[in-house]
């Protein structure tokens, strides 16, 4: 599966997007969390200032990636390409060191070093 449309207007990185995506579903799922009951899904939403994928884990907890656009001048988020957040029961966490998060920040590290 890829993402084909975003509802953002004048999106201009939906291959990065798909990549961390793809990377997403790939990577995390076989390699780290197996054992657990989660999915990676598109979870833009026109309101964000970029569209994002996330990894979604039972019981209101997951971790957006938000993947902003290429042309740096139209980016939103401190004009970094990618930012990392983790969500439980609708609260930011702090930004923790737990296996979740830093495998997320493992493939964000990954896709920029191929860049």
């Amino acid at each position: 599966m890829i993402i084909n449309s975003v509802p953002h207007q004048d999106y201009d990185n939906l291959d990065t997007l798909n990549e961390m995506f793809l990377a997403l579903c790939h990577l995390s799922v076989k390699d780290a969390f197996d054992h657990l009951d989660i999915s990676v899904e598109d979870i833009s939403y026109g309101n964000d200032v970029c569209p994002s994928v996330g990894i979604i884990f039972p019981g209101d907890e997951y971790i957006q990636v938000h993947v902003d656009y290429k042309d740096y001048n139209a980016r939103e988020l401190e004009g970094v390409e990618f930012n990392i957040t983790h969500w439980k029961d609708d609260e930011v966490q702090a930004q923790s060191s737990s296996e979740i998060f830093e495998t997320a920040v493992n493939l964000v590290r990954k896709m920029l070093e191929k860049k």
